[in-house]
């Protein structure tokens, strides 16, 4: 049965619908040890689909899944690496009852290891990675003393268990934010990556330019290491069933409009069915409060010449049409953020409800 719900990550095996190909694919790559980049632009079901293919390997395999928006020095990649990893993850494996305060890693991660010492396990990698870390988290060492144990943590935490281990990195392309104070970072965790035998890796991307031009591009350090998988919208037929699903038949009248509008996105798709459960009108689907505030998030930031570019071509003009200095180092800008890409020749918004948005109600 299907279950509307937009705003949030999908986590519940329930609440997932149609994508079975997809998780057999990335079990698939997991089980054959190959590196796999999913590649999408928002609201198409990325993180959604990350957390499907953990519920399906978490059996079998340690899985940490942790996202890097946001994530602008070492101390908070590594915070965030001994959450889902040690605290979370690592914690289900060993069957510990622990209440973790996240909002102390340090705090956590020393009570964490106490309880596996107090019933007898040994976990010597990880030990010294804890005390190390917690040296540096009490500023006695210099994050680049750290990163290099901090990419190493999967595979002692293998060793330490003779477990595979699964590594989902969503939002990768952030990884850039840490380029500055160390140059070399992406080299680095090439090289680590390669070199654990027993850790997997997904990873995913949603600002589509900048996480192709790392992966596809001969001069970067990750060219030609993962198998690149993009994630589509649902096609016509398929967001029809989920929304007669999710709607038990009722508004059966513009499901066929609800694609043309939202292009099996599947967020928008959650939203309308949403939408619908209250009143039939697709009108009140564009004039939901939520609509606008979800595309603020792409529009906040951007330059007057970037929303200039991307009202002309709502209108359906050609770029040689909108009146801007450097149109395509525009376009290109647009692109590497995933709102813009080349179809058929012909540059478009990705996001349909985005194009509508802003040909119609914004001014």
């Amino acid at each position: 049965m299907v279950k509307f719900v937009f705003g949030r990550e999908l986590t519940d095996e329930e609440e997932f619908f149609d994508r079975d190909e997809e998780v057999r694919t990335l079990i698939n790559y997991i089980e054959n040890r190959q590196p796999v980049a999913i590649i999408a632009p928002r609201r198409i079901g990325k993180s959604s689909l990350l957390n499907f293919v953990k519920l399906k390997v978490s059996d079998k395999y340690i899985v940490a899944k942790l996202s890097l928006e946001g994530i602008t020095s070492i101390e908070e990649f590594g915070d965030e690496l001994n959450r889902k990893l040690i605290l979370d993850s690592l914690a289900k494996s060993l069957k510990l009852r622990i209440k973790f305060n996240l909002t102390n890693v340090l705090a956590s991660l020393n009570q964490f290891l106490g309880s596996i010492k107090s019933i007898g396990i040994r976990l010597n990698n990880l030990e010294v990675y804890i005390e190390k870390y917690s040296l540096f988290k009490q500023d006695k060492l210099r994050p680049n003393e750290i990163i290099d144990d901090i990419l190493l943590l999967p595979q002692r935490i293998s060793d330490d268990l003779n477990k595979r281990v699964v590594i989902m990195i969503d939002e990768f392309q952030k990884i850039r934010y840490l380029k500055q104070p160390f140059p070399r970072i992406l080299e680095t965790m090439r090289k680590r990556f390669q070199e654990s035998d027993l850790v997997e890796v997904i990873i995913s991307g949603s600002e589509v330019g900048l996480i192709e031009e790392m992966l596809e591009n001969p001069r970067e350090p990750f060219y030609n290491f993962f198998k690149i998988e993009r994630l589509r919208p649902f096609d016509k037929e398929t967001s029809i069933r989920f929304l007669d699903e999710g709607l038990k038949g009722s508004c059966r009248e513009l499901y066929e409009r609800g694609y043309e509008i939202t292009k099996g996105f599947p967020a928008w798709l959650n939203l309308l069915g949403l939408v619908l459960e209250k009143e039939c009108s697709i009108d009140a689907f564009f004039n939901d409060p939520n609509v606008e505030i979800e595309l603020r998030r792409d529009l906040d930031g951007l330059t007057r010449n970037e929303l200039k570019v991307l009202k002309g071509l709502a209108q359906g003009l050609k770029i040689s049409q909108i009146q801007v200095s450097n149109p395509y180092r525009v376009i290109n800008s647009l692109r590497n953020k995933g709102l813009v890409e080349k179809f058929d020749d012909k540059y478009e918004i990705v996001d349909p409800i985005l194009s509508y948005y802003l040909a119609h109600q914004m001014k």
